[in-house]
């Protein structure tokens, strides 16, 4: 796989991941940084590894079966995040914190994720290295959450709320373009 579309992989796929770590960032979980970035970064290593090794012999029914439940995660973040930036009250000790458990990381990273699986099995067919597009998804994934979060973490609570707002829009816009096949 040429060097250039090994990069715009890494930057298409980790947008997800941004796009949701910008909400999470806006509703005050930069404390859980580290558990977020890891949580995120072992999904979008290992999931195209399983998607490569596979291969393509199951791709068209996880495609007609699967994908929609990663476009209805993500209009359902960002159904809440938006409905949380309209509210008067700050569900940032809720909701949020529930997101940010273990077991909430790993379904929404698991949800993040399915679009990898089925790059994985596209890419088992031909001859790519899948340590170094694991990787390469994975570190771009890393990256683009810790800004995400630092970002949406940084913003100033004036702001926040438009930050959230955006973020929620963001993250049904994701769910759209996905749900259209135009990522």
């Amino acid at each position: 796989m040429p060097l250039l579309e090994l990069l715009i992989l890494g930057v298409v796929i980790a947008a997800n991941n941004m796009a949701v770590a910008l909400a999470l960032g806006a509703l005050n979980q930069y404390t859980r940084r580290w558990r977020i970035i890891v949580t995120f970064g072992l999904f979008e290593f290992s999931v195209p590894l399983v998607g490569i090794t596979i291969g393509r012999t199951a791709a068209y029914w996880i495609d007609q079966e699967v994908a929609w439940v990663g476009v209805l995660l993500l209009a359902l973040l960002g159904g809440w995040t938006l409905a949380t930036s309209i509210q008067q009250t700050d569900p940032e000790d809720t909701m949020a914190s529930r997101i940010t458990t273990w077991t909430g990381l790993v379904l929404l990273a698991a949800g993040l994720s399915l679009d990898n699986l089925l790059i994985g099995f596209g890419l088992g067919l031909g001859t790519v290295d899948a340590l170094t597009v694991a990787a390469t998804i994975c570190l771009f994934s890393v990256v683009f959450t810790w800004i995400g979060l630092y970002v949406g973490h940084a913003v100033d609570a004036t702001f926040r709320h438009y930050l959230t707002a955006a973020s929620g829009i963001l993250l049904i816009i994701l769910a759209a373009l996905k749900a259209m096949h135009w990522i």
